[in-house]
């Protein structure tokens, strides 16, 4: 019987992942590939707050109400590229995972 759920795992002898997410993700085949694009930080009536952490808080709402639209889960995601428009403190955030 072929799996056929998302699987995500990490290989042995490598180290682990610096943030929220695994080495390797398998989707199936013959899944349905849902695509979405545009999700920024804007709340649900268009406007961007002025603070970074509300406007990631946002996005990730905005995210979520794509996947309930469809009748999916965080189960069913498999990749998620993020752009930042301000200056952060990189090198002091990816501390915190090592």
């Amino acid at each position: 019987m072929e799996n056929s759920k998302i699987t995500r795992k990490n290989p042995e002898g490598m180290h682990g992942p610096v943030g929220s997410y695994t080495h390797v993700t398998k989707i199936p085949r013959n899944s349905e590939l849902y695509v979405t694009s545009g999700q920024i930080g804007a709340d649900r009536n268009g406007n961007i707050p002025e603070n970074m952490n509300e406007q990631i808080k946002n996005t990730f709402d905005n995210i979520q109400t794509v996947l309930h639209s469809e009748k999916l889960t965080s189960e069913h995601y498999s990749l998620f590229s993020h752009y930042l428009n301000s200056t952060i403190p990189l090198l002091e955030i990816s501390k915190k995972f090592r």
